[in-house]
């Protein structure tokens, strides 16, 4: 990541926490595995890693489902979503299934997110990566979203069974949590 970034420290993280579950229910935010954020930004611009057990196959079977099920269980968290795409792509050397689309609603104060996640597996687990920033900034901070993405590794071999599910839990939890924090230093610099 660019030397501008900084990364989610647990104490930051455990505030995005306390902030998130006054606003929605049974968010549990503690299963972001890695976040990476650059702080000059509002809203914050940030890629997040939420690793699920169970491998996802990246196939046109997990799109469709990623497609019926992402959009769905974002609105039932209080999130808006519009422009839901889903389709097949590459991530680095990975195949993988990708989603976009554009998050905002009273939960991100009246924000719009332009969201992005990638669902990358090496069979026994599934990587969902998550990118983040305000409608606006977007293409701008695309090209750094692209070369993260393009240096991600993992062990192991394509492969395995559909964990969609999980997978999908773990997707949602990526998207509020990048909405957050974009949300939490936009209200944190105000002060």
């Amino acid at each position: 990541y660019p030397d501008t970034w900084k990364i989610l420290t647990k104490e930051q993280q455990q505030t995005v926490q306390d902030r998130a579950s006054q606003m929605l229910k049974n968010i549990d935010l503690s299963s972001v595995d890695v976040m990476v954020y650059h702080p000059n930004t509002a809203p914050l611009q940030n890629i997040n890693v939420v690793v699920t057990m169970g491998g996802m196959v990246a196939n046109e079977t997990s799109v469709q489902e990623v497609q019926s099920n992402l959009g769905n269980r974002l609105s039932a968290s209080g999130i808006t979503v519009e422009n839901l795409e889903s389709h097949l792509t590459r991530v680095g050397k990975y195949d993988a299934v990708f989603a976009s689309w554009v998050a905002g609603g009273p939960v991100f104060g009246g924000q719009k997110m332009s969201q992005q996640q990638y669902y990358i597996s090496d069979g026994s687990h599934t990587y969902i990566v998550t990118c983040t920033a305000g409608e606006g900034s977007a293409a701008e901070v695309k090209p750094t979203f692209d070369s993260i993405l393009n240096s991600f590794q993992m062990d192991g071999s394509q492969g395995g069974m559909n964990g969609l599910p999980k997978a999908v839990q773990g997707g949602i939890i990526g998207a509020i949590v990048g909405g957050f924090i974009g949300l939490f230093a936009k209200k944190t610099r105000r002060k």
